[in-house]
């Protein structure tokens, strides 16, 4: 990834940008993973570059390799790790949880409940609540009917992102701007 942003300082590199940033930088974090780097190295070494995109691809590798949360929970925490680095690394889990449950809120939100840390928790629901698939599958009726009530419905922790992304969620369920 040092590399990666290295090459983004001059040249061609300074075209890669924001979404193209983090999509190449979730390739990175995935194929770390794949490869069997080491949590504290794959930690290190993406930091927070391409808002985090690094991250978010290995902790995405690593729910769809099928880990419990106790072991995401032990990447996020791996030794030596920076506080800034362990939020994203709670925020691209909860990314990855609303793809792996098919993009079902309900059951996506369940699953950041588990995590013991609670920015962790916190994290995570604030990534699946706001999550760019969502709109990219619009109409989408696994957004209950009832957005507002959902989220006042919600565990505290998961209530002020879920109110903050009602209108958000409520388009995306059912296209309609009003």
């Amino acid at each position: 990834m040092e590399a990666f942003e290295n090459y983004r300082k001059k040249g061609e590199g300074i075209k890669i940008i924001e979404s193209r940033c983090h999509d190449l930088g979730h390739t990175i974090g995935n194929s770390a993973i794949e490869f069997g780097y080491k949590y504290n190295e794959i930690l290190k070494g993406c930091k927070s570059y391409c808002a985090g995109g690094c991250i978010n691809g290995a902790a995405h590798a690593l729910v769809f390799q099928g880990k419990t949360i106790g072991e995401l929970e032990d990447f996020c925490n791996s030794p030596g790790v920076e506080p800034d680095v362990r939020i994203t690394c709670y925020h691209g889990i909860g990314h990855s949880f609303i793809e792996y449950t098919n993009l079902d809120i309900e059951k996506a939100l369940k699953l950041c409940e588990q995590i013991k840390f609670e920015e962790g928790r916190y994290q995570c629901g604030h990534a699946v609540v706001m999550d760019y698939g969502i709109p990219a599958s619009a109409p989408l009726n696994k957004i209950p009917q009832d957005v507002s009530d959902f989220c006042r419905g919600l565990n505290p922790i998961f209530r002020e992102s879920c109110l903050t992304f009602t209108g958000f969620l409520e388009y995306a369920r059912s296209l309609e701007a009003k």
